[in-house]
């Protein structure tokens, strides 16, 4: 049985849009036709998600559901044209071929014809291109470029008003129609700050005009930080940004173990680790298969960080011979603490740290204490226990031993302090799991474990292009 490595493209269905959706956010989509259905504009909606949350794909769907309704939309992926000096013209340029077909052709083609000359170089474009870039000009040529340009300005004011009244005349023949244009421009936190704010004020001053109604994909955040970047850091961020977003919806968060549920389905997976429990021990697999969503909630991972988790896991196990155990759940601790402290994993693999440090951090996560509570410590604990450097790790057992009899430990200094403040119970549970892990004395997941795992993580990394 083979891993499947990629998953096919997504694609959004014509005739049932949401027929691939597997993060169940039709429901969600649903509430936002509702809203957009009766709201005239004009009216600029952030649809909020963090990066790798899915946006994008809602957005798509939710783009072809409003289609299949009757309303006319435009889908303006930013980061696609930030390439584009003037963003507008990205923008209007979307605007004409998704509606050049349309009932509202004439008025789109009239748009099309009079935003050109809205974007004439001024004086400071046309004395850098006249002289190379160095202002060496007479009185007299001054006198006649400044003359040029004022009559441009002038002019270029004129078509900005023609502009702007093409652009409501746009927005009058949608809602004669019963809807409002929808505008939905993605991407928008992936592109250069200069043009993001750019296309952001433009959007609100030109197209604030009833029948159209802007949805912007965001992640606040990071728009966040391209605010600052244009207008520096003592911008008030919140207060700017509430000039240009009338209403802000959070998208939706999506349980880990519903994504990653659908991820080892389309990986293969779950078939993958059935066809190896000749090799591999079940309980291991069964751990591995319950623990794993739980680590990547606790440590909070976006959806494609999960995604990326998966791949990394599945190549690694490609990589380790069929007649090999491949240690499922610590392959996939190993994955996730790469990805989320990246310094301390390559310390634990090399032997320079213990498994108490890495079950210390896990602990201090935000959502930490909550994990504590979770069966999944006491496994956590005692896979990262046992495979730390052998001659700790003994030791450590030792200690582990005379703390669960409530005995006084011989040396202190070997056990983790996080796991002296566990309950009892907790400490029977981890205590039966590493015995079970240990054969006459040593056990079966060590420092050389680490090692092994780690080697298939690396060349995994290497074909993904691992991000530090």
């Amino acid at each position: 049985m083979s891993i499947k490595l990629k998953h096919p493209k997504f694609v959004v269905p014509v005739e049932n849009p949401f027929a691939n959706d597997k993060l169940n956010r039709k429901e969600c989509a649903g509430t936002l036709t509702k809203f957009v259905q009766n709201t005239p504009g004009p009216l600029v909606i952030s649809l909020n998600g963090g990066w790798g949350t899915g946006k994008t794909v809602f957005l798509k769907m939710w783009n072809q559901s409003l289609k299949n309704e009757g309303f006319n939309t435009i889908y303006f992926n930013a980061w696609q044209d930030d390439y584009c000096r003037e963003p507008l013209i990205a923008l209007i340029g979307q605007i004409w071929n998704d509606l050049k077909g349309t009932d509202f052709r004439e008025i789109v083609s009239s748009i099309k014809q009079c935003a050109g000359p809205v974007f004439k170089a001024t004086i400071f474009n046309a004395a850098s291109v006249c002289t190379g870039g160095i202002v060496s000009l007479n009185e007299a040529q001054l006198q006649s470029i400044s003359e040029k340009a004022v009559d441009d300005y002038i002019e270029a004011g004129e078509k900005l008003k023609d502009l702007k009244k093409r652009l409501s005349e746009l927005g009058q023949e949608a809602s004669v129609k019963g809807k409002p244009l929808v505008i939905i421009i993605d991407e928008l936190d992936r592109c250069r700050p200069t043009f993001a704010i750019d296309l952001l004020e433009k959007v609100k001053h030109l197209f604030d005009t009833p029948g159209v109604l802007f949805v912007l994909g965001i992640d606040r955040e990071q728009l966040g930080h391209s605010t600052k970047c244009v207008y520096g850091n003592e911008m008030d961020v919140d207060g700017y940004l509430r000039r240009f977003l009338d209403i802000e919806f959070i998208l939706p968060g999506i349980e880990p173990e519903v994504y990653i549920n659908h991820l080892f389905s389309e990986l293969g997976l779950n078939e993958y680790l059935n066809s190896r429990t000749n090799t591999s021990n079940i309980e291991d697999i069964r751990s591995f298969r319950s623990i794993f969503p739980e680590l990547c909630y606790f440590f909070n991972l976006s959806l494609r960080d999960e995604e990326y988790c998966c791949r990394t896991f599945a190549i690694a196990c490609m990589n380790i011979n069929e007649n090999s155990h491949i240690y499922p759940f610590l392959l996939s601790l190993l994955v996730l603490l790469k990805l989320v402290n990246s310094k301390l994993y390559y310390s634990y693999v090399s032997g320079s740290s213990n498994g108490g440090d890495v079950i210390e951090f896990i602990l201090n996560q935000p959502k930490g204490s909550s994990f504590i509570k979770t069966k999944s410590v006491s496994i956590t604990a005692a896979y990262l226990l046992a495979s730390s450097p052998k001659s700790w790790a003994n030791l450590c057992f030792l200690q582990l031993e005379l703390l669960y009899k409530n005995q006084k430990l011989t040396q202190p200094e070997y056990m983790p302090d996080v796991i002296k403040k566990m309950n009892a119970d907790n400490l029977a549970e981890i205590l039966k799991i590493w015995s079970g892990l240990r054969k006459c004395g040593y056990s079966i997941v060590s420092d050389y474990t680490l090692g092994y795992l780690s080697k298939r993580i690396e060349l995994a990394s290497l074909l993904l292009g691992y991000k530090e």
